[in-house]
């Protein structure tokens, strides 16, 4: 994100998002908070990334991040996986089920939305610059072409390896590579070069 390069978002974040895993894991309720709050805007782009033109005419990505918020809180007792890339792919088949969830059953009575988990510590300067730059790159992510979007949200947004992507798309590990460095530089385009691309979080 702003200001960050990826190998330092790496050092920075990567451990902290763990250590707040293991302590939730070990039923730590405010670490389990704060770590649905670090995934929120990860989520967001990837809402953006998955939601058909239709879907977002009806209910903007943050909405649903939400309401992925809310399931992944639900159920986080199912998962009993390591403190590490499992929790990911994990925590992306919960919103996976939740936005087909809407998809089929949007129509049927809103679930009453329930208090967020935890408010945001930043200031309201800092909370409303966040929001800029996840509307900004969530919008981008949105104006790309599909094959584009799909890259970037294997890869960026559910952390999987080049291999597994190859074998998802069908392409070679030399092809996706590619198509993910042509995705990179249409959204650096797009965002005028002023955002690092994002890290993994």
């Amino acid at each position: 994100m702003p200001g960050a390069s990826s190998v330092e978002s790496r050092r920075v974040d990567v451990p902290e998002t763990q250590r707040l895993l293991r302590a939730a894991l070990d039923g730590g309720v405010a670490e389990l908070a704060a770590l649905l709050e670090r995934m929120r805007a990860r989520i967001v782009l990837w809402c953006a990334a998955r939601m058909s033109a239709d879907m977002r005419s009806k209910l903007e990505p943050e909405d649903l991040t939400q309401e992925i918020l809310l399931a992944v809180h639900r159920d986080f007792d199912k998962y009993r996986g390591p403190a590490d890339r499992p929790f990911f792919k994990w925590l992306f088949t919960v919103a996976d089920h939740k936005l087909k969830d809407v998809a089929d059953y949007y129509a049927a009575q809103k679930r009453q939305t329930p208090e967020p988990l935890q408010r945001s510590q930043a200031s309201p300067s800092q909370a409303a610059a966040m929001k800029e730059n996840i509307v900004r790159l969530r919008e981008a992510i949105e104006a790309l072409p599909e094959d584009y979007r799909t890259v970037v949200r294997l890869y960026k947004l559910e952390g999987r390896d080049v291999a597994e992507i190859a074998g998802l798309l069908g392409r070679t590990e030399n092809a996706v590579r590619l198509l993910y460095f042509r995705a990179l530089a249409a959204l650096r385009d797009t965002l005028g070069g002023s955002q690092a691309p994002m890290s993994r979080t």
